[in-house]
C-alpha cells in the first residue's frame, strides 16, 4: 500500500479524515493531445497559426501499449500552437517591420480509471473516520 498526504478536503463529511484507496494499476494520467495537433494544421507563420506536437526536450518518456499489447517507453509529446504577427518594436531595439512569433506548448492529462464489468461500480473506495 502505497499512502499520500494531502491537505485538500475529500469528503466535507469526513471532518475527522477521509483516504481514497484503490488497488495498484487501476488508476492512470494519459497525457492527451488534441486532434488538430496531432495531425498538424496551419501554419507558425500565418496570423491564424499552426498547430503540432513536438517531443519532450530531455527526453522523458510514458507508458504505452504496443500493436501487440506490449508495454513499450514512448516519447513525451507537448500540444504546440504558434501565431506570427507584425510588430513595430523601434522602442526595443528592433525594426519597424518586425515580425513577433508567439508559441504556445501544452499537455492536457486525462485521469482514468480501469473499468469494470457492472454498472455503478468503481475501482476506488473512500474510507472515513467518523468519530
Amino acid at each position: 500500500m502505497d499512502i499520500y498526504n494531502t491537505t485538500e478536503t475529500i469528503d466535507s463529511n469526513a471532518i475527522n479524515g477521509a483516504c481514497l484507496a484503490m488497488p495498484a494499476g487501476t488508476f492512470a494520467a494519459l497525457p492527451w493531445i488534441p486532434k488538430q495537433n496531432r495531425t498538424g494544421y496551419g501554419d507558425y507563420e500565418s496570423y491564424n497559426g499552426g498547430y503540432g506536437v513536438m517531443s519532450d526536450p530531455l527526453g522523458l518518456t510514458v507508458n504505452e501499449l504496443d500493436a501487440q499489447g506490449q508495454v513499450i517507453a514512448a516519447p513525451l509529446q507537448y500540444a504546440v500552437y504558434g501565431f506570427t504577427q507584425a510588430s513595430d518594436d523601434q522602442a526595443n531595439n528592433g525594426y519597424y517591420q518586425d515580425q513577433v512569433t508567439t508559441f504556445e506548448i501544452s499537455i492536457d492529462v486525462a485521469p482514468t480509471l480501469a473499468p469494470l464489468s457492472g454498472s455503478n461500480e468503481s475501482v476506488v473506495n473512500e474510507f472515513v473516520q467518523l468519530t
